[in-house]
């Protein structure tokens, strides 16, 4: 239950304005760049919360019918999340025929959570522009389309795969569409398993 001072106040966090609360959190400065999305979709779920003056605050989780929160439900809200086609690529990345590290490295792939030097530099990590060049061929940025799809190292390899399994393609934008890719060129039922 949130209980307020003589001001109206409960740690500089917000205030109590006609009966609603109003959100004033205390965000550091200059936030990261790659802060600045969670922190926006963080004040809408706030704006969207309604709190009310001398009622206890409970738990819910919306996504399931008893507000209980389950892993199960979790996931489930995680792959609707994604826009189609891309959710039914979530759908089939958590196969039980499929060694766990496999599944946890090919789910972060295409929500791009690889670290990347990209990813890396844009968390702060690593500092120079320069030192964000491919480690594998020294010339671009190694984002994870690059390092995964369009290094020349790279291209080389999805060259041979594609030979070996028989596909004539050109290699996609993104690691989320050569995910979509793969399962089309796939004929035979057990081709698209594996």
């Amino acid at each position: 239950m949130l209980s307020t001072g003589k001001d109206n106040t409960i740690d500089e966090m917000g205030r109590w304005e006609d009966n609603k609360w109003v959100w004033n959190l205390p965000w550091r400065p200059t936030p990261h760049s790659w802060e600045q999305d969670s922190m926006q979709d963080f004040n809408k779920l706030l704006k969207e919360t309604n709190l009310t003056i001398g009622k206890e605050d409970t738990w819910t989780w919306e996504r399931d019918k008893l507000g209980d929160y389950s892993t199960s439900s979790g996931y489930t809200a995680l792959v609707q999340h994604q826009p189609s086609p891309y959710r039914q690529v979530f759908e089939k990345i958590w196969n039980p025929l499929i060694p766990h590290k496999v599944c946890g490295f090919t789910w972060l792939l295409p929500l791009d959570r690889i670290p990347s030097k990209f990813n890396l530099l844009k968390r702060g990590l690593i500092k120079e522009i320069e030192a964000v060049k491919c480690s594998l061929c020294g010339r671009n940025v190694e984002d994870i389309n690059h390092l995964f799809l369009h290094c020349s190292v790279t291209a080389k390899i999805w060259s041979m795969c594609f030979e070996w399994w028989g596909f004539s393609t050109a290699i996609v934008g993104s690691c989320l569409d050569s995910f979509i890719q793969h399962e089309s060129l796939a004929t035979k039922s057990s081709e698209r398993l594996g």
